[in-house]
């Protein structure tokens, strides 16, 4: 390979490594913590931080058995941006409500398509980003634990 050749390669390669960047970079933190409900741990939710435009990508966890979450962006990445933001809950059990009535004869199938899968244990306004209550602030001096305790549904 000649010396010209080389150049434009590497060249090539820094064009195109630069060029795949995805906007500004953020520091992040590694954020976890507990969701309860009614005094006991959460089980199977989702948990999302929503930061205040201009201070980074969302990022999100699932609560375990024992209600513990760890946030991660959406690109794979361990935390949370640093900065102010709005935190949503949803319950991911409706979500991940099987519809297999494809599978059944047809008789079964009609009777498996008027089930309803379950219903969410969250109130819906936690899950609605302008309707939230939660608010985190994600320093980097701060806290690595965040807990949250949500009302059960009809309770204030």
């Amino acid at each position: 390979m000649s010396v010209h050749a080389l150049r434009l390669f590497l060249l090539a390669a820094v064009v195109s490594a630069v060029g795949c960047q995805r906007g500004p970079r953020f520091s992040l933190v590694p954020i976890e913590g507990t969701l309860t409900q009614a005094g006991q741990p959460l089980v199977d939710a989702e948990v999302v931080f929503l930061p205040e435009p201009g201070h980074g990508a969302r990022s999100y966890g699932f609560t375990n058995s024992e209600g513990h979450y760890q946030l991660r962006t959406d690109t794979g990445e361990i935390g949370a941006a640093v900065g102010p933001h709005r935190v949503c809950i949803t319950d991911i059990r409706p979500r991940n409500y099987p519809d297999t009535s494809r599978f059944l004869p047809p008789r079964l199938a009609t009777a498996r398509s008027k089930s309803k899968p379950p219903a969410s244990r969250i109130p819906a306004d936690y899950g609605d980003a302008a309707e939230t209550p939660l608010r985190a602030e994600v320093s980097q001096e701060g806290p690595r634990t965040i807990d949250f305790t949500i009302p059960a549904l009809g309770k204030p």
